[in-house]
């Protein structure tokens, strides 16, 4: 898939449709970086989120995911780093899947 450049302004996000596949687009300091789109908790979209420089919130219970790598950083606004590492063990907090963006003049290609 491929976006413009102007798709976006730094410190947005969006969705695209990638295959079937929701994904979050987000320009990070002038950089562009796609996610999976969809919270592993109750399957919210996260591009109606926030997006607080590289760390996307999701909109309906607060986990939190590093945009630049898919990274899992808080599930659940209530939940402690205890809970949070048995969660990873058992398989139900996981990290998002990171699609590449590289930049072709003008465009984005997103794969």
């Amino acid at each position: 898939m491929q976006i413009s450049k102007d798709f976006l302004k730094n410190g947005e996000m969006n969705e695209v449709d990638l295959n079937g596949k929701s994904v979050l687009v987000a320009n990070v300091d002038g950089k562009y970086y796609a996610v999976g789109n969809v919270c592993h908790h109750m399957r919210c979209k996260l591009h109606r989120g926030t997006l607080a420089g590289n760390i996307v919130e999701c909109p309906c219970h607060g986990s939190r995911f590093d945009v630049t790598d898919g990274k899992l950083i808080g599930w659940l606004k209530s939940t402690s780093n205890d809970l949070l590492r048995a969660l990873r063990f058992f398989g139900w907090a996981k990290d998002l899947q990171v699609f590449e963006c590289l930049l072709e003049g003008d465009k984005v290609n997103i794969e």
